[in-house]
């Protein structure tokens, strides 16, 4: 999992409103008796984190791969710990520790998902839980259509021909469940939402395109070939063109909600 949030760490709390709005959906899906030992997977600035901390005794762990995250999460929850690195890479010695593993909007930027996902369960203990939010292939209509005008635009269609789409996505709740029944996994819960944004200008659905996205399109590893290092200008000078002429007023994301346990 090769991606780096840490250039829009101070700025997640007012962009990533539509992923931490999903992940309060999810704490809410948890059962807590006060004493759980919580990893948060992609923990990111640790808001998620924080309020999942409030709610139990036990030890909160968080681990993401980008250090600027890292250093705003340490800055949010003081009795936290927090590891820098990418769980598809870091050995923890950490075997059947966690009650709660919590992995919000994380899964599809997993490089091996089955291989990451069955290593993961070696860190649950028995009858834990493995909470996952993941928005599902038709994510944001909106957001993709823009996206979509964005990279064939004269200026850009060159550049993404070169692209390779580093996400992992499944299309429907149903096609997930049978993915984690697969993986050994009993699934509990499972469940789709639809978020609805407003959008009071073409900045607003930026924003959005920023929390996410842009970490995928702007990333030089999705890319065949060398990328202008002016590229997010040219791109974003472009979408928003784009969005300001659809002239939309609402982006729906369409999310997936599971709770899972080892089938041990």
């Amino acid at each position: 999992m090769v991606v780096d949030f840490s250039g829009v760490a101070k700025e997640y709390h007012r962009l990533g409103i539509n992923q931490q709005s999903a992940g309060v959906k999810l704490i809410n899906q948890l059962n807590f008796g006060g004493d759980e030992k919580i990893l948060d997977i992609g923990c990111g600035d640790a808001r998620l984190t924080s309020v999942m901390a409030s709610l139990t005794t036990g030890d909160v762990v968080g681990i993401d791969i980008s250090p600027g995250m890292i250093n705003t999460a340490r800055k949010n929850l003081l009795n936290g710990f927090f590891i820098e690195g990418d769980i598809e890479r870091l050995s923890l010695n950490l075997l059947s520790t966690f009650d709660i593993v919590f992995i919000n909007s994380v899964i599809h930027w997993f490089k091996q998902p089955v291989a990451t996902l069955k290593r993961i369960q070696q860190l649950m203990a028995k009858n834990s839980c493995l909470a996952i939010q993941t928005p599902l292939k038709g994510w944001c209509p909106l957001l993709q259509e823009v996206i979509s005008q964005t990279i064939e635009a004269e200026s850009l269609k060159e550049t993404y021909k070169h692209y390779k789409s580093p996400w992992f996505h499944l299309a429907s709740v149903s096609e997930y469940t049978q993915f984690f029944q697969n993986l050994g996994y009993r699934v509990n819960y499972a469940d789709e939402d639809s978020l609805i944004t407003e959008l009071t200008s073409p900045l607003k659905l930026w924003d959005l395109f920023e929390s996410g996205p842009a970490q995928a399109y702007f990333n030089p590893e999705n890319f065949s070939r060398t990328i202008s290092a002016n590229l997010p200008i040219i791109f974003k000078d472009v979408f928003c063109t784009i969005a300001e002429n659809l002239n939309e007023t609402a982006a729906e994301y369409k999310r997936a909600f599971f709770k899972l346990q080892c089938n041990y």
